[in-house]
């Protein structure tokens, strides 16, 4: 939290650069002002004290009751001064101050050892009133005055004050200080409105930088850096970046030529591998069917090992046909509601999301009786979606629950309507997102792209939990968790694939929660109202 008084820090390069320059400007400004003051203040505090040393020499002026002839003086408006002090530092007598002028040095903490100590040397006193200080030379006075004779003193052992106000010195530098702040404050608006021109212009060709940069980032790999002059520093950087972007630009294009080339491999070698594939299938059945039939003669070792033909045959026709899936998500192919490809990717329909993971706990308490596997759907979750892929979706976290935690590890299953997505993790455990929100949902809007509300399946198991090594994968294709958390080694690391391109074509998206002891929660985000562009009537 700032302070009331905490200035806002500029953001902007040019805002920065004005700034420290004003401020290296104004530092300097305050240091010559000061040091001018000083000056001109020493200058001007020496020249009254080669005054007061003149006075200081001539003869002492007659007492202010007659001058030489008899006569008293005129007194005259004058910055002098000049008293006599009798040798306890009482005044006797003060000549050059008028009726009307108060003021005067005051001497009242003077005695005659503190004037010993000053003879010869000026020194300043405050003024008695409110005015300006005084300067201030003491010398030994002779006594004569015809006063002191009255009062009885004999004169002698007393000193004599030459003093010069310093309110005229006093006013010439506050008049400096107030002229000086005003040039100041001139030429620092006009030196940072200088510095902000001369910054921008200078700077022209880095916002060119990233205009281009912003081009490129927003998916135009062609727009380059315009020339500059080559011999600057902007110029330099251009082309340094042009050169880096051409070669960017043509590794970006050879990595999707190449990511192409191998999505249209993998499906076609998809395609390829279900005709032999099938044929395989289909010699192991004819075998079986011959044998119940006793067309031929059954022999346990061929039994054994045609079982074993059987079921490889059927463990790669499914990996056969996960990657026929992922290669249509990928839009290698047209992907079609059917086994054969073509027409829409999905079939959308309104389905009950407690009905489907009803289903899929019932399959899985029948494939693995001794873990306990629960479902809580408390209420309807209606949504439009493809039914047979949002069962292979929870079928899929349903599957991996079960293989990897040991044996006998509690799984949940949880169906509900939120408002707003989960948040993208949760302190202290490891979290990450696959599909439309593989940003993470900062808000409703940003997560999947479709107000709310949201259906949600969490999948949870007890286990021992996923290292962060091993989470920062799972979504990768052919990834395998290590043995040490997988109980079963068939598997080909495609499921958790399939399931994020599955929900995310459906405009949602998948995140893990997990930490080691804290078991693991695969949790899908779908908007309730389907996928984007599906009609949601009668869903409300």
């Amino acid at each position: 939290m700032r302070g009331p008084g905490h200035l806002p820090r500029p953001r902007t390069l040019t805002a920065r650069i004005t700034a420290g320059v004003l401020l290296l400007t104004t530092a300097a400004l305050v240091a010559f002002g000061l040091a001018a003051v000083l000056l001109l203040q020493r200058s001007l505090v020496g020249d009254i004290d080669t005054r007061l040393q003149g006075m200081a020499s001539g003869p002492s002026p007659p007492g202010p009751g007659q001058d030489q002839d008899g006569h008293r003086p005129p007194p005259l408006p004058t910055e002098f001064r000049q008293l006599s002090l009798d040798g306890d530092g009482r005044v006797r007598w003060s000549v050059g101050q008028t009726e009307g002028d108060e003021g005067g040095p005051d001497t009242s903490g003077l005695d005659a050892e503190a004037l010993s100590a000053r003879e010869g040397r000026p020194f300043t006193l405050p003024d008695t009133g409110d005015g300006g200080s005084w300067r201030v030379l003491a010398v030994p006075d002779g006594g004569r005055d015809g006063s002191a004779g009255a009062e009885g003193d004999e004169g002698t052992g007393g000193y004599r004050l030459v003093a010069h106000s310093l309110s005229g010195v006093d006013r010439t530098l506050t008049r400096l200080g107030l002229i000086e702040a005003g040039l100041a404050a001139a030429l620092l608006v006009l030196l940072a409105g200088g510095t902000a021109w001369v910054v921008r212009g200078r700077l022209r060709p880095l916002r060119r930088i990233e205009r281009t940069a912003q081009a490129i980032a927003a998916g135009d790999l062609d727009a380059r850096v315009p020339e500059e002059d080559p011999a600057s520093e902007a110029g330099r950087l251009g082309t340094a970046l042009n050169t880096m972007l051409g070669e960017l630009s043509a590794s970006l294009r050879e990595r999707e030529r190449a990511a192409d080339r191998m999505r249209r491999f993998v499906a076609d070698a998809s395609h390829e591998l279900r005709t032999p594939l099938s044929s395989i299938r289909g010699f192991a059945e004819l075998y079986e069917q011959s044998r119940d039939q006793g067309a031929v003669r059954g022999d346990p070792s061929v039994d054994r090992w045609m079982g074993r033909v059987r079921g490889e045959s059927d463990r790669m026709a499914g990996l056969v046909e996960d990657l026929l899936v992922l290669a249509r998500f990928d839009g290698t192919e047209g992907v079609g509601g059917g086994d054969d490809g073509g027409g829409t990717p999905l079939d959308p329909a309104e389905l009950d999301l407690r009905d489907v993971a009803e289903e899929a706990v019932l399959d899985a308490r029948a494939r693995a009786p001794g873990t306990p596997v629960a479902v809580e759907a408390p209420e309807a979750v209606p949504v439009v979606a493809d039914g047979r892929r949002m069962r292979q979706v929870v079928g899929n976290l349903l599957a991996n629950a079960l293989a990897h935690p040991p044996e006998g590890t509690p799984v949940r299953v949880s169906v509900r309507r939120s408002d707003a997505p989960p948040l993208p993790g949760t302190p202290g455990a490891s979290a990450r997102d696959a599909g439309a929100g593989a940003a993470g949902p900062p808000d409703t809007d940003h997560a999947t792209g479709a107000p709310g509300p949201f259906a949600v399946v969490e999948v949870h198991d007890d286990g021992p939990g996923i290292p962060d090594e091993d989470a920062a994968h799972v979504f990768d294709r052919f990834y395998r968790v290590e043995e040490s958390r997988s109980r079963d080694r068939g598997g080909a690391g495609l499921g958790l694939s399939i399931t994020a391109a599955l929900v995310a074509a459906h405009g949602g998206y998948v995140r893990l929660d997990t930490a080691p002891g804290q078991g693991t929660t695969f949790t899908v985000v779908l908007p309730a109202g389907g996928p984007p562009g599906q009609a949601t009537d009668g869903l409300r």
